[in-house]
C-alpha cells in the first residue's frame, strides 16, 4: 500500500530590472527567516546571479524556491512574507475548481 505521498516544487522569484541585488538578497533573507521560525524544514531558497531572464524587464538575479513537499498554505504562507501578490499569483497557478452538478 502506498501513502502519503507528496511532490515538491520549484518556485522562480522573478524581480524587475531595476531592483538591486541587495534588495533581492533582503528578500532571501526574510523568506529563509520565515521558513526557519515557522521550521519548515523542507523549504529552501537560492540566490541566482547571471540567470537568463524571461524578459528584457527582468532582473539577472532572482530567488529560486525550493520545497520537497507540496504544502500549499505553508508556500502561500511563505510567499506572503515576500508580497501578497506574489502569493495570489502561485494560487491562481495551483488553484483547482470542483464542481459539483448536484445538491446533496
Amino acid at each position: 500500500m502506498i501513502s502519503n505521498v507528496s511532490f515538491g516544487g520549484y518556485y522562480m522569484i522573478k524581480f524587475p530590472k531595476s531592483t538591486p541585488d541587495s534588495k533581492i538578497k533582503a528578500t532571501k533573507e526574510l523568506m529563509d527567516n520565515h521558513v526557519k521560525e515557522n521550521k519548515y524544514m523542507y523549504m529552501d531558497t537560492l540566490l541566482r546571479k547571471d540567470i537568463q531572464p524571461q524578459n528584457s524587464e527582468q532582473s539577472t538575479t532572482d530567488i529560486l524556491f525550493l520545497t520537497n513537499i507540496d504544502n500549499s498554505a505553508q508556500i502561500y504562507d511563505t510567499l506572503s512574507v515576500v508580497s501578497p501578490k506574489l502569493a495570489d499569483q502561485y494560487l491562481d497557478k495551483t488553484k483547482v475548481y470542483l464542481n459539483l452538478d448536484t445538491i446533496a
